[in-house]
């Protein structure tokens, strides 16, 4: 093998050592390191010597935005420079996806005895992802007008971590009466997932974490207005087509539910926007960047324009080599 291309991040580099393009989807163990999914010590220092290495001895490295690009260099242009970094934008793979027919919509709304109208939120239980502001924006709402919209949540929580936060997300949504308008699914199957985008609302989204997410580009393929985390890279990526909080404050996401739930001018304003910017998604275009892409990393092996590898990968216990 003269060149691997690797679909996801690993620890290290491939093992023999031979030229790699890898992906960083995003490098939060240093921008947000107190977050436990990604923070403590040793987790750090791990992923902070693998990405560290990945720099180092790879071919091209990919992001999926220029915030991304910014991101590598800030924290590892000491050993990458643009030279090697390409950006390659995700592609919502809704996109290519059927839309939900009448027949498919009530055969979820049915499965998952759903509610008439809801917002939606499709995550794993990490912190950062941040369910906790939509219970407590519920609650803002609760008070404020006597009722509340119900959020429906999928996704799993299959380790300790995720599985904590799942019980205090519900034990608060509880304690903060608001028990009756969280609506947990579980675990959901791919088939399912246009029809729960459909019929919702919009999608909610208040996560820490960035520079990209799929699901606001899922939403928008699937007709849905998005409410998401007002950072710099998330609003760079989905501009005008989604209103923008702060993830610390439930008064402003509760704003931003009210107003998409009872303004239908907002909702039509805000999909108008939506589909302007979800044409410039054109599966072609990616498969293009990607072509040229591989076609570089190629050109580089043949002529010698790679890294100088190790002989071999050596990891001790403390993630060093």
């Amino acid at each position: 093998m003269d060149l691997l291309f690797s679909l996801y991040t690993p620890l290290f580099g491939p093992k023999p050592p031979i030229p790699f393009i890898v992906p960083i989807h995003d490098l939060q163990h240093r921008i947000q390191p107190e977050f436990p999914e990604v923070g403590g010590k040793a987790e750090v220092e791990i992923r902070d010597h693998s990405f560290r290495t990945l720099c180092q001895y790879a071919t091209l490295v990919l992001v999926d935005s220029e915030a991304g690009r910014q991101d590598v260099r800030r924290f590892y242009g000491d050993v990458i420079d643009d030279d090697r970094i390409r950006v390659l934008p995700y592609f919502p793979p809704a996109r290519r996806v059927q839309l939900p027919n009448d027949k498919d919509r009530a055969r979820v709304r049915q499965r998952y005895s759903l509610p008439d109208r809801f917002f939606f939120y499709p995550a794993q239980f990490w912190p950062h992802k941040n369910h906790r502001l939509i219970v407590e924006a519920l609650a803002r709402l609760r008070h404020e007008q006597g009722g509340c919209p119900t959020v429906v949540f999928a996704g799993g929580y299959a380790d300790p971590l995720r599985a904590r936060t799942f019980i205090d997300v519900m034990e608060m949504a509880g304690r903060l009466g608001v028990g009756g308008h969280v609506h947990y699914l579980g675990f959901v199957p791919d088939r399912d997932m246009p029809a729960l985008y459909s019929l919702s609302a919009g999608l909610v989204m208040p996560t820490f974490f960035g520079p990209t997410n799929l699901p606001p580009l899922e939403a928008w393929a699937f007709g849905r207005p998005v409410i998401t985390t007002d950072l710099p890279s998330i609003r760079d990526h989905l501009g005008d087509g989604a209103l923008y909080v702060d993830p610390r404050d439930p008064q402003s996401l509760a704003d931003a539910m009210r107003n998409l739930w009872h303004d239908q001018g907002l909702f039509v304003g805000l999909m108008r926007n939506a589909a302007r910017r979800l044409d410039s998604f054109r599966y072609e275009d990616f498969l293009n960047a990607l072509r040229r892409i591989l076609d570089e990393g190629v050109e580089r092996v043949r002529t010698g324009r790679t890294p100088v590898m190790p002989d071999s990968w050596h990891i001790d216990d403390a993630g060093s080599t």
